[in-house]
């Protein structure tokens, strides 16, 4: 019994170490529901903080359902204050907000920017287009509300045509990163020219007036813009891809000895903003790629107008080259 007894507290002791030695599992095994809680609290948070920013458009410019984009109790002063927590939200490491998913120790601390957006109590209308294209995608999908509604958010934003060259690139990379969605084909959806038009049609009149337009060529091309940026930000359809198959092509290849030799030089295009690589629809970065694989000794870069060219307005992403930005602002790209 002795020894019997010897070998029981050695195998209690054995047991005890190794519980002490195994790092910590918690969160690792959160439960699937509470795991697609906090992902929809996640992209909640955004489609409160979008909305916030739309309800200060439609009172500035005086367009758009007041019964939709409607601020209820709260000011301006309180809307501004969830536009800039979304900012923050969206700033987060997304190695601190995946973490927090999984329910394992983070740095994330929600009570900062994520409470804050979701204690709001700004409500949406269900006629609101970010509702109204949630529930067509349920509709045309077997798929549940978070990866509908992840996208449905980045119609929203999208939809106002003016924050897509900045805070929708900030929720591109905040979705991605959790793992979501972020357009159509990652749903099973069709996304030629003529399927998207035909979405616009179907959703035309389902939602309340915007402080945007919500015609069938706006939602046309906003899908157009979602899915070109998705391929391009999950690398499917992105420069390094286009530029190979260009490279393949006969025409471009007799032109790979000129490339190299060319001489050291920087190269700065001065134009429209359909030249820089952040465009939906762009070419620019498509030819430096090409051009960088040839001759990385070229460095190719541009200017380009920043919605208001009256003002000389121009962006600059030449790197190096700031003392031309004089001729540039001088430029007149209506003078003939």
């Amino acid at each position: 019994m002795s020894n019997n007894w010897k070998m029981a507290k050695l195998v209690v002791l054995v047991l005890s170490l190794s519980l002490l030695c195994t790092p910590s599992s918690f969160g690792q095994n959160t439960k699937p529901k509470e795991r697609d809680a906090r992902l929809l609290q996640l992209i909640e948070a955004n489609v409160i903080g979008t909305h916030a920013f739309q309800i200060l458009l439609a009172k500035k410019s005086a367009k758009g359902d007041s019964s939709c984009f409607s601020a209820g109790r709260l000011s301006d002063a309180t809307l501004e204050t969830l536009v800039a927590h979304q900012a923050k939200l969206l700033k987060t490491p997304i190695s601190d907000l995946v973490s927090w998913v999984n329910g394992q120790l983070s740095n994330f601390d929600p009570r900062q920017n994520l409470e804050p957006l979701l204690s709001s109590g700004l409500k949406l209308s269900p006629s609101t287009p970010v509702n109204v294209f949630d529930a067509y995608l349920r509709q045309q999908t077997h798929f549940g509300p978070i990866k509908t509604r992840a996208i449905a958010s980045l119609y929203q934003t999208v939809l106002e045509v003016e924050r897509d060259g900045d805070l929708l690139q900030d929720q591109f990379a905040f979705y991605i990163g959790l793992g979501l969605p972020v357009y159509l084909k990652q749903l099973g959806l069709p996304g030629r020219d003529s399927d998207l038009l035909l979405s616009g049609q179907q959703l035309v009149g389902r939602s309340c007036a915007a402080p945007f337009e919500t015609g069938a060529a706006e939602w046309q091309i906003a899908g157009r813009k979602i899915w070109n940026w998705g391929e391009k930000n999950l690398h499917v359809r992105d420069e390094k891809v286009l530029a190979a198959e260009l490279l393949s092509e006969r025409e471009v290849k007799s032109l790979a000895p000129r490339l190299r030799a060319l001489p050291p030089q920087k190269i700065a295009v001065i134009g429209h903003s359909f030249i820089v690589a952040l465009q939906f629809c762009a070419n620019r970065d498509r030819c430096f790629s090409t051009n960088e694989s040839r001759s990385p000794v070229q460095t190719i870069c541009g200017w380009w107008s920043n919605r208001d060219t009256s003002k000389g307005s121009f962006v600059s992403e030449c790197a190096g080259l700031e003392a031309g930005q004089g001729i540039a602002r001088c430029h007149d790209p209506d003078r003939r």
